[in-house]
């Protein structure tokens, strides 16, 4: 039966210009398609699952590697202060400054910078040892005042005292 377009109708197959189109054979091949595009986004949707549990896991690993690491520097700051601390009571030994002095004093980060300052207070220990506590006049009696009895009777009398 002819149409106005020119096509014949004859059921499941149309002819359109003598190209013959089966609309079961497109139909299966639609739902082909759609069962493969399915398929391919319950497999999109499986990766998305195991990438956000991959990126978990790693982000899990990232921090227990960033808590090694953290340990380890604090690790590293420990030893380098018990490496300094040592340093300083050795040089201080070694120049005979008190630990408290030394404490107090040697405030160097490294060898020759300990020595200098551990020699510098050594020396000044030195020098207060050499010229003692000296106060000029301390330790002698004077007269200076034997010309004021006068004074001093007139106080104890006033205030009467014997």
């Amino acid at each position: 039966m002819p149409n106005d377009n020119g096509t014949t109708d004859t059921g499941d197959s149309k002819t359109t210009d003598g190209k013959t189109t089966d609309t079961d054979a497109l139909q299966k091949e639609i739902d082909k398609w759609k069962a493969l595009a399915r398929k391919h986004e319950e497999n999109a949707k499986t990766n998305a699952d195991k990438a956000k549990q991959f990126d978990q896991l790693e982000a899990s690993s990232k921090s227990d590697i960033d808590k090694l690491t953290e340990q380890v520097e604090a690790l590293r700051q420990d030893n380098a202060t018990a490496k300094l601390e040592a340093l300083k009571l050795r040089i201080a030994t070694e120049h005979k400054v008190s630990a408290e002095d030394a404490a107090l004093f040697l405030t160097g980060s490294d060898e020759e910078t300990l020595t200098a300052q551990a020699k510098r207070l050594a020396g000044r220990e030195e020098e207060k040892r050499r010229n003692g506590s000296h106060v000029k006049g301390e330790g002698q009696h004077s007269d200076k005042n034997a010309g004021d009895g006068e004074l001093r009777d007139f106080a104890k009398s006033l205030f009467g005292r014997d």
